[in-house]
């Protein structure tokens, strides 16, 4: 587990990687201890295996890259996409969560 420090890092990395095959990190925030902390993270995992990769009663914020976008002018892309997972009936959401992540 990597904490806010280190997680920006790990997160920059992530956002300029090279290959072009699905990966995916997960986030969650420990409420405790008031850190945004990566938990896992993923190569060659399709959305499908990510979903179910999350807890069940926990929210988590998985970021990741699924698809490959080529532009009109033929330039290729495989944009970031930040999710916000809540399961039903959890009630640990607060809107501090997504702006500690965010923050990092």
């Amino acid at each position: 587990m990597y904490s806010c420090n280190l997680l920006r890092e790990k997160l920059k990395k992530f956002r300029f990687r090279k290959e072009t095959n699905n990966a995916a990190i997960l986030i969650k925030i420990d409420m405790a201890k008031q850190l945004v902390i990566l938990e896992e993270e993923y190569e060659d995992i399709s959305l499908d295996d990510l979903r179910n990769e999350l807890p069940e009663r926990q929210p988590r914020y998985p970021e990741s890259r699924h698809y490959k976008y080529t532009h009109a002018d033929g330039r290729v892309s495989y944009p970031l996409c930040f999710i916000f997972s809540s399961p039903m009936g959890n009630n640990d959401t607060n809107l501090a969560h997504p702006a500690q992540v965010l923050d990092v």
